[in-house]
C-alpha cells in the first residue's frame, strides 16, 4: 500500500529567526541546515500531493535515492533572484511522477540528476525560472546515466530556458542521457527553447576542457 502524505508547507528558509516555521521550536538545533525545504531520502510506494513550498533559499523538494514516488497537486513559489532555488530536483532515483504542479522561482522549476530512470513529468506549469532541465550531467565520477525521461502536456510562460540538457565540460566520467521524450510543450516568452549545454560550469568551478569518448 502507497504512503499518503498530505502537508501545506509554510516554511520561509530565512535568517535571524524570522522563518515563519521556527525549527528550533521542535527540537532542531539553532544551527541546522534548512536552505532546502523539503528532502525525501530513500522513500519508496509513495504519494505526496497538496504541498506548498514558499521561498526556499535552495532546492524546494528533493527526492534522492526514491523509487515509485509521485508528487502530485503542488505548488512552489520563490522570487526569481534566488539563485539555485530549484522548484524539485531528483536525482538518483526512479519511478518518479510529477503531476499537476505549478513552480515560480529562480532555478530550475524540475531538474532531474544524474542515476535516475524511468521519470515522468505531466501537467506542470513553469514560470518564471529556468525552465525543466537535465543536468547537470557528469561531475562527479561515481553516478551512472539518465535514462527514460518524460516531459509531456507542460507551460513554460516567462522562463530563461525551455528545455534544457547540460553536462560539465571536464566530466569525471562518461555515461549517457538516453530514451528522453518531450511532447506537447506550450512556451510563451520563452528565452532559449531547447537548450544542450555541454560546458556547463556555474561560478567557474571546471576546467572547461571538454572531453570526447
Amino acid at each position: 500500500m502507497a504512503l499518503l502524505l498530505h502537508l501545506l508547507l509554510m516554511l520561509a528558509s530565512t535568517a535571524k529567526g524570522q522563518s515563519i516555521f521556527d525549527i528550533t521550536t521542535y527540537g532542531a538545533k539553532p544551527n541546522t541546515d534548512i536552505t532546502q525545504n523539503v528532502k525525501f531520502n530513500s522513500i519508496n510506494n509513495s504519494i505526496v500531493k497538496d504541498i506548498t513550498s514558499l521561498d526556499s533559499q535552495n532546492f524546494h523538494i528533493n527526492l534522492f535515492d526514491c523509487k515509485n514516488v509521485t508528487l502530485q497537486n503542488v505548488t512552489i513559489i520563490s522570487p526569481e533572484s534566488n539563485p539555485n532555488s530549484d522548484g524539485i530536483h531528483v536525482s538518483s532515483s526512479e519511478e518518479i511522477n510529477i503531476l499537476n504542479t505549478q513552480i515560480s522561482n529562480g532555478a530550475d522549476c524540475v531538474s532531474v540528476g544524474d542515476s535516475s530512470k524511468q521519470i515522468t513529468i505531466t501537467n506542470v506549469t513553469c514560470g518564471p525560472g529556468d525552465g525543466i532541465s537535465i543536468g547537470s550531467l557528469g561531475r562527479y565520477a561515481n553516478r551512472t546515466e539518465v535514462t527514460g525521461v518524460t516531459v509531456k502536456s507542460c507551460k513554460l510562460i516567462n522562463t530563461w530556458n525551455g528545455v534544457r540538457i547540460k553536462s560539465w565540460p571536464d566530466s569525471a566520467s562518461a555515461y549517457t542521457a538516453s530514451d528522453l521524450h518531450f511532447e506537447d510543450i506550450e512556451m510563451v516568452n520563452v528565452s532559449n527553447p531547447v537548450v544542450i549545454n555541454q560546458e556547463y560550469c556555474p561560478f567557474d568551478q571546471c576546467d572547461k576542457k571538454v572531453h570526447m569518448y
